[in-house]
């Protein structure tokens, strides 16, 4: 027997050692609460696809370890409207111009 990856899956099944599951959980976490809508919604769909396919013992283990990431109240702190194009410049090796004013208010503009 063996397995067939759908198309837009870019890893095949993997094993994880219980501190590597816990880092990985963690930065899923971390993203799901900091990123971009997005994004976060992403790590979320992610966090929860890896858990759900833990034995027992070990979605225990992860439930319970303490590594935690605060919640912050997006009320408070909106996201960003250029998050998601700059995230997906990055990804698409795009160049990107920035408009913004210096400490003494003059316009200014880079291509980075």
């Amino acid at each position: 027997m063996g397995y067939e990856m759908r198309p837009g899956f870019v890893l095949p099944p993997l094993m994880f050692t219980p501190d590597e599951l816990k880092a990985l959980l963690l930065g899923a976490r971390w993203a799901s609460q900091q990123a971009d809508p997005a994004l976060a919604q992403a790590a979320q769909t992610a966090l929860d696809r890896v858990r759900s396919g833990l034995p027992l013992e070990l979605r225990i283990e992860v439930d319970t370890s303490g590594l935690l990431v605060p919640a912050i109240d997006r009320a408070d702190a909106p996201t960003e409207p250029w998050q998601t194009p700059l995230r997906h410049a990055i990804r698409h090796q795009r160049k990107i111009v920035l408009h913004y004013r210096d400490e003494k208010g003059q316009r200014s503009e880079r291509c980075i």
